[in-house]
């Protein structure tokens, strides 16, 4: 399949799951609380951040060595066996090893079989789910992984409604839950993928050299990744509590909604330029970011003028009056998307170039900021070094920010290596945008001060503005289509 069409099917499956993703986790929310919502949260979090620290950067490398050629049945297994032992080594330090002391340090005094549960569905869901369909993706089976993951988007949202119907949904179920899901859409996703059984057997070294070279630069980042994305949740959860977890944590997934279109694209990117990087065709590899970029950043923008707003009728009609203490948090990190877009496309083209001495370089840079940063707006203020003890807010102040500087420099890099332009304007197009939406929002307001009426007339006029864009501009719409 083309990667365009591929890119088709991959957004909408991803607009399916964004959305419904969305609503499951309101639902939860709602249903549990700020506190235990934010527990829950914070586990997952923790060891989504721990998986640099096993992972080490092999399942980038083994993406994009899949990504440039067909790999045979034993390169699969060797990698198969390393996530094994990842998976056995972290399990048993988890159960057995770690001192009870550090162990409350850490988990903030959470019962070690909740914590071994949230590992194991966390790793189901980061690193088997996540390895098997980027396999998938890289033999160009998009149609048939994402049909597998949108099938278990909408098992998850009936199981969780089932839950709640009978009185039973507690983090322990959610978790199992989870586990069980992932591992069997893994087990599907892994059957999508077909070696190349005539390709000569690599030996064991030599399969070990490839990593080397790959993932050896990237070790101090990926460190240093885990510390501060740990240390982002564990300070939060420590300092501000259960509830300011919660509130970051929902913000964080709604403006994620607005990576749909990015997280279609990136894979598929990450795996073209990848291969036009191997064939020396850069002319094209640069004409493939700069429209792919220009698409997504504008749907992203056009993400967050729309819903900025409402954030506050959004959180007390979805998810009650218990959360709108998140609701300045949520304000501030719907910018998050803007620039992430750029960042995720830019770190899949530093991945394809093989310029991972540089992305660590870059990135360890902001992360040793931005631990510093996390730390001076999150502190209490009673501490000898005093923070400022925003909260949520804090946080989500600190991740936009270090987010467009971080980007920009990265983009600059790569202008310079390649030889761009180096242009930000587009990135000023929400100072235009989001200001008419709220004129469109105060307008509103002389018809009815109804909430839902309000947003219902909001996204009614919207539709039939996107509606028109899209009647005026088809031909180069299409054209655009064609060229990308």
């Amino acid at each position: 399949m083309h990667y365009k069409k591929r890119f088709i099917v991959s957004f909408i499956a991803n607009f399916f799951k964004a959305g419904l993703g969305a609503v499951t986790s309101f639902l939860i929310a709602r249903h549990l609380g700020p506190d235990v919502t934010g527990k829950m949260f914070f586990l997952l979090f923790s060891f989504a951040s721990f998986k640099g620290l096993f992972d080490l950067g092999t399942s980038s490398a083994f993406f994009t060595f899949l990504s440039k050629e067909n790999q045979s049945v034993r390169f699969i297994n060797i990698f198969f066996s390393w996530v094994l032992i990842q998976f056995i080594t972290v399990f048993l330090f988890i159960a057995f090893l770690i001192p009870e002391n550090y162990f409350n340090l850490i988990w903030i005094n959470e019962d070690r079989f909740t914590v071994i549960l949230a590992f194991v569905a966390s790793f189901m869901l980061n690193s088997v789910w996540t390895i098997t369909s980027q396999m998938a993706e890289a033999a160009r089976k998009t149609l048939q992984v994402q049909l597998v993951a949108v099938s278990f988007t909408a098992l998850h949202f009936l199981i969780i409604i089932l839950l709640i119907f009978f009185n039973k949904l507690g983090i322990h179920l959610i978790l199992l839950v989870i586990v069980f899901e992932w591992l069997f859409a893994g087990i599907l996703a892994f059957k999508l993928y077909k070696p190349d059984k005539l390709k000569p057997k690599q030996s064991l070294s030599s399969v070990l050299n490839l990593y080397k070279k790959f993932c050896l630069p990237l070790f101090p980042f990926l460190i240093l990744g885990v510390i501060y994305d740990f240390a982002d949740k564990w300070m939060l959860q420590s300092w501000g509590g259960s509830s300011e977890q919660a509130y970051f944590a929902i913000a964080l997934k709604v403006s994620s909604i607005a990576l749909l279109a990015t997280s279609s694209l990136s894979r598929i990117f990450w795996k073209e330029s990848a291969l036009l990087a191997r064939e020396g065709n850069f002319d094209e590899l640069l004409s493939l970011y700069k429209k792919c970029s220009s698409f997504l950043l504008f749907v992203s923008i056009f993400f967050v003028a729309v819903v900025h707003p409402f954030a506050e009728e959004l959180v007390l009609i979805t998810l009650g009056a218990s959360y709108l203490g998140g609701v300045e948090a949520m304000v501030v990190l719907l910018f998050y998307p803007i620039h992430q877009t750029l960042g995720q496309l830019l770190g899949s083209l530093m991945y394809a170039l093989e310029k991972t001495v540089a992305y660590s370089i870059i990135s360890s840079v902001f992360m040793l900021v931005s631990i510093l940063a996390t730390y001076v707006l999150l502190a209490p203020k009673t501490f000898l070094f005093p923070g400022f003890n925003l909260g949520s807010l804090g946080l989500s102040l600190k991740v936009v920010l270090l987010n467009i500087l971080s980007v920009n420099v990265m983009y600059f890099y790569i202008c310079k290596v390649l030889g761009w332009p180096f242009m930000v304007r587009n990135q000023l197009l929400p100072l235009i945008l989001i200001p008419m939406f709220y004129l469109l929002k105060y307008l509103i307001g002389f018809l009815t001060h109804n909430a839902f009426l309000q947003i219902l007339f909001y996204l009614s006029f919207l539709c039939v503005l996107i509606g028109g864009i899209v009647f005026i501009y088809k031909k180069n719409i299409l054209r655009y289509y064609n060229e990308l």
